[in-house]
């Protein structure tokens, strides 16, 4: 292992696996120097965060590569509440002038290298908010989605608690919240973890674990649960399929359970009752549908058992296509949030109604594109018939699904057909007449007057 000081200052240095060549291979293909990757690192911890930014990037070049920054003011600390946890050494050296070009370091394996500092720089910057909560995590064996969902009486929790990428798995991170466990819990299973070890390596570095609830899924269905064991009660987890108990987990000041399973967990902490997670499991595991059902199911069954004892505020739910196409906007299949709402599972399923429809109308908008107007057709009556079933979806939404309907009906010469329709689309909104006549120009509807002014007479 190679150690390349910085030459503008004795304490960064930057650690790479491997030979003197190879490390400075490794930096180049990255266009980075030993210099300008030590001064990603900044007085915050938003520099942290591009220190470890940058060993994911390099780490697929070779082994792992590191940064620390003011190694002298790190090291007890790290040695303390990491090295300990993993049984593991690192010397540590101050470079002055004198020093020459590389030193080495014989001990501590590569890849424990890498796991021990991403962790060192978790420990001392993480972030905790009261988020208690319960949540599911799940993947369907079928289609190989995932998602993550979650209800809490709290303001705005989907912004930090579920986490989901395709290709990759999903993290919901809850009670005393440490959110750094979804981008980093995301990046250890996208560089090849699993759920469990990726999880397990997060734990060991927090060190207040002990107040932490955290749910990993990986692609391939692995599944881990941990609650601390300073959760406000009541509190628990259930991995799906689990074949032994929660084991103990020796962290921070108290530790806590993991249980580990296969393709869906469940948990939850401020309870009304032990009754919550059990029920959320049951639910889950006898619900019929898709994916989106079943984890709806599942929040309804929590919050039928008697819920978060403070009450409800808001929700959210995610769910990712099971391959990446590079594309984040096509690979989220659901990506809804519930801030701040009386009933927010309530509003949750209309929502996911909605998507559900505007998922068709997208398909639709796309049939035009291609001038498939028999896809668009097909994809714009789903859409309707979706929102027509679907309590509280306003005139407006409604009305636009019922006028692209009557407009692909149109452009397939079916002009007739259309006018009942776009009569309704009027009366619920009556400014889609007033902009039919702009939509020959853009090729929307035929440039013939008479077909327009059939349209616009519609009673």
């Amino acid at each position: 292992m190679v150690v390349i000081p910085d030459r503008t200052d004795a304490t960064h240095v930057v650690v790479i696996c491997g030979d003197e060549e190879l490390a400075r291979t490794s930096l180049a293909k990255f266009k980075l120097t030993p210099r300008s990757a030590s001064s990603a690192s900044k007085k915050s911890a938003h520099g942290l965060r591009a220190i470890q930014r940058f060993l994911i990037r390099i780490a697929h070049l070779c082994e792992h590569a590191v940064t620390l920054r003011h190694l002298d003011r790190w090291r007890r600390r790290f040695h303390r509440d990491v090295l300990r946890a993993h049984d593991a050494q690192l010397v540590a050296h101050r470079f002055e002038d004198e020093t020459p070009s590389h030193a080495v370091i014989n001990n501590a394996p590569m890849k424990k290298m890498l796991l021990l500092l991403l962790l060192a720089a978790q420990t001392l910057f993480a972030q905790s908010r009261p988020v208690h909560t319960f949540s599911i995590v799940a993947r369907d064996p079928e289609t190989g989605q995932i998602g993550v969902a979650v209800q809490s009486h709290w303001f705005a929790v989907g912004q930090i608690v579920p986490w989901a990428e395709a290709g990759v798995g999903a993290v919901a991170t809850q009670s005393f919240v440490d959110p750094s466990y979804g981008k980093l819990g995301l990046d250890l299973l996208r560089a090849g973890k699993s759920a469990p070890d990726a999880m397990r390596a997060l734990l060991a570095g927090d060190a207040s674990c002990e107040v932490r609830q955290v749910a990993f899924l990986d692609t391939s269905g692995n599944v881990a649960t941990f609650t601390g064991n300073n959760d406000i009660i009541a509190a628990g987890g259930i991995a799906g399929g689990a074949t032994a108990p929660a084991a103990d987990v020796k962290c921070g000041t108290a530790g806590g359970h993991l249980m580990l399973g296969r393709d869906f967990a469940v948990q939850a902490n401020l309870m009304a009752n032990d009754r919550i997670w059990p029920a959320m499991a049951k639910a889950y595991a006898e619900a019929n549908g898709d994916l989106a059902d079943r984890i709806l199911a599942a929040l309804d069954a929590a919050q039928s058992a008697g819920g978060d004892i403070r009450g409800k505020q808001s929700a959210a739910l995610i769910i990712v296509n099971a391959k990446s196409t590079g594309r984040a906007w096509q690979d989220r299949l659901f990506d809804l949030r519930v801030d701040d709402n009386p009933t927010p599972l309530a509003e949750l399923r209309r929502l996911v109604a909605l998507q559900r429809a505007y998922n068709h109308m997208n398909a639709g908008d796309l049939a035009v594109e291609h001038k498939d107007q028999e896809g668009a057709l097909r994809e714009y009556s789903a859409a309707e018939q979706i929102a027509a079933a679907t309590p509280g979806v306003p005139p407006s939404r409604f009305a636009e699904m019922l006028y692209w309907h009557a407009a692909a009906l149109v452009n397939m010469g079916r002009v007739d057909e259309s006018l009942p329709i776009f009569a309704k689309a009027f009366a619920l909104e009556p400014s889609w007449r007033e902009l039919t006549p702009r939509l020959p120009k853009a090729g929307l509807l035929p440039d013939d007057a008479k077909t327009i002014e059939r349209i616009m007479g519609v009673k």
